[in-house]
């Protein structure tokens, strides 16, 4: 039975596999006749290394084992490539039509005419087929490059419920992380380098730590473990920890470092950290659904009440815990990882990106949604960086 990290890797493949036929079938057929190329020598070599990512660990043996990670890298970065060649096809294709549109259209829509002129800018058949691949090719090594590099970003802020005198309390996150399918201990090395030198007082971890089968990832756990903030390390659940078996994904934190809190509450420092399990990919009437109203009461009323650091790994905020928590940490979402998906990503989640101040919540009460720090799928990222967030916690100005 094939995991269900695969299975997701299997169905994008499928999917951009016939968009892009069904879209060069289409131009081959009334745009421009397709080069006659052996297209059997080309498809038949691609399309063995884009089947590369659906054998798990144990299969290589022997002399390909070292050919592992890098034909899975490579793969991931075939079918990011001819994601990108579709929807760049697809836009030349419409922008061709909007410039230059056929006669009857013209004369429909008398102000399309006016672009015509506009329309000599774009290559004419096959030319924009290679500008389609040339921009592909860039918009992945580019997206690689993106995906790298994983920028800072600094929130701060003040709370009455930071007890006084409180000189600065540090909560790092991180999210998204997706370990398990692609093996890049550089990445790793660079990013717990970083991590330690923001000196974090909490580091947490938002879901999604672990992606696909966690076979000889050990190393990089034990990386991880290396941070040692001061006050501990605390995750919660996503969905994918459940793809990739729980129990296996719960050990693995473990031996990263995290307490993983499943529906619960502990004491950190000057903070009480909740944190929720996610729903594991499971919806409708008979899906697990945390308390979380009750998770959130009990320490007090008004000015009384402790900050509350609220772990969860779906930007979704339940209406009967606003004013229960001062600060929720999410991800999920991934900023939308690539072009064009950054730009939809606000029609699935209301909050898709950064700090959010909840209304209805009382003075203080904020949501922030992290961009995430890793990648799924193909290590690519495009016009949606990674990150890793700082929150540097002060007690309320005196008046």
């Amino acid at each position: 039975m094939i995991e269900r990290a695969r299975a997701g890797y299997l169905g994008i493949l499928g999917t951009v596999a016939l968009g892009v036929a069904a879209v060069l079938g289409v131009y081959g057929r009334f745009v421009h006749p397709l080069p006659g190329l052996p297209w059997p020598l080309l498809l038949v070599p691609l399309g063995a290394l884009l089947t590369v990512p659906l054998f798990p660990p144990s299969s290589w043996k022997g002399r390909l084992r070292p050919w592992k990670d890098s034909l899975t890298l490579g793969a991931y970065l075939l079918l990011a490539g001819l994601f990108f060649f579709l929807v760049f096809l697809l836009s030349l294709r419409g922008l061709d039509l909007l410039l230059r549109p056929p006669g009857l259209l013209g004369r429909l829509f008398f102000p399309l005419s006016l672009l015509a002129p506009l329309g000599r800018l774009l290559p004419a058949p096959p030319g924009d087929l290679l500008l389609a691949l040339g921009l592909a090719t860039a918009a992945t090594l580019w997206g690689v490059v993106e995906a790298a590099w994983v920028r800072v970003v600094r929130v701060t802020l003040r709370s009455p419920r930071i007890p006084p005198g409180t000189e600065r309390l540090r909560v790092v996150q991180i999210s998204d992380l997706h370990l398990g399918l692609i093996h890049d201990l550089r990445f790793l090395h660079r990013l717990v380098r970083k991590i330690r030198l923001l000196k974090p007082d909490l580091l947490v971890s938002t879901g999604d730590l672990v992606d696909g089968s966690l076979e000889g990832q050990e190393d990089v756990a034990d990386l991880i473990r290396e941070i040692r903030p001061r006050l501990g390390a605390l995750a919660v659940t996503g969905n994918h920890e459940f793809y990739a078996g729980l129990e296996e994904a719960l050990a693995f934190h473990r031996r990263c470092g995290f307490r993983v809190l499943r529906d619960e509450a502990v004491r950190v420092g000057p903070l009480w950290v909740a944190g929720v399990d996610d729903p594991g990919g499971k919806y409708g009437p008979t899906a697990p659904r945390a308390d979380e109203e009750g998770l959130l009461e009990g320490w007090g009323e008004g000015g009384r009440r402790p900050y509350v650091l609220f772990l969860k790994h779906r930007p979704v905020v339940r209406r009967g815990t606003l004013g229960r928590f001062d600060l929720m940490l999410s991800g999920h979402v991934h900023g939308g990882q690539v072009f064009p998906w950054n730009l939809l990503a606000r029609s699935a989640y209301r909050y898709a990106r950064g700090l959010k101040r909840l209304r209805g919540a009382g003075r203080g009460a904020f949501l922030y949604v992290s961009a995430g720090t890793g990648t799924w799928g193909p290590p690519v990222r495009l016009f949606a960086p990674p990150e890793v967030t700082v929150f540097d916690l002060f007690p309320a100005k005196r008046r």
